[in-house]
């Protein structure tokens, strides 16, 4: 049965709001555990973090909702005039969320940010060599702290597309591994944002395929196309990340003798 858009719920603006600031929590608890402690495994603090955060959705939705979850009103989308009315590519570049928008201008706008600022370089000398940093005066700590913490807020920014945008609803396990083919991503660009959104449009481009196959009725079980834009990653993992050149302190803890 259909549901008319007119029938979905708006999502009200403060949860909306809510939506980065409890990722932002969650990174402030992991970056408190990793980085101000500096004695948990990172292995082991990320595993926590994970399932804890896997975990209490599902739980807290079951809680709240008891029955089936409701469908939202997605979020509306953005027509720029004269562009959106291009034959073909219109339609596909200027016809999209706002969040679709924010995400192609974040890559110039970090790649700016990382290479070409003092916080930048800041960011990646903690990186390579946190005790180097740390005799030339920058705060390890700090550094680390807002990374981990505005990083957590910007993925917590794709996962509300995925919830609010794609689906128009939560459900448990809606991500389906896509976090950790963004890890993946972030080897295979060297850690770079115009390589790694190159991977990530090439990645998007086999997710929207298998379901177009799909749709067509393609004589393959729909687990194999399930399968493809992971398989396609892993091939990308194996032939262009086979010794990626891993920043000197990823993983590893500081602390200041």
């Amino acid at each position: 049965m259909r549901i008319r858009l007119e029938k979905m719920e708006p999502l009200p603006f403060r949860a909306r709001l809510a939506l980065p600031f409890i990722a932002v929590a969650i990174s402030f608890a992991f970056s408190f555990v990793l980085i101000l402690l500096a004695r948990a495994n990172p292995f082991t603090a990320f595993y926590y973090i994970f399932y804890g955060a896997l975990g209490s959705p599902a739980s807290l939705g079951e809680t709240a909702v008891k029955a089936t979850p409701p469908q939202v009103a997605p979020f509306a989308v953005v027509r720029i005039p004269f562009l959106a009315s291009i034959p073909f590519i219109g339609p596909v570049l200027f016809e999209q969320y706002a969040l679709t928008y924010l995400a192609v201008l974040m890559v110039p706008l970090l790649g700016l940010i990382i290479y070409r600022t003092h916080w930048g370089l800041a960011l990646r000398a903690v990186g390579e060599n946190p005790e180097a940093a740390d005799a030339m005066g920058v705060n390890v700590f700090f550094v680390r702290y807002v990374s981990v913490v505005l990083g957590g807020g910007l993925m917590a920014i794709g996962g509300a597309f995925l919830s609010i945008a794609q689906f128009n609803m939560f459900l448990p396990g809606m991500v389906a591994g896509r976090g950790w083919v963004a890890i993946a991503l972030v080897v295979f660009g060297k850690w770079r944002p115009g390589r790694i959104f190159l991977g990530a449009l090439l990645f998007g481009l086999i997710d929207a395929l298998q379901l177009r196959l799909q749709a067509a009725g393609a004589a393959l079980p729909y687990q194999y196309l399930l399968l493809l834009p992971y398989l396609v990653t892993i091939i990308l993992l194996v032939a262009f990340a086979r010794n990626p050149s891993y920043p000197g302190a990823l993983l590893r803890a500081y602390r200041r003798e």
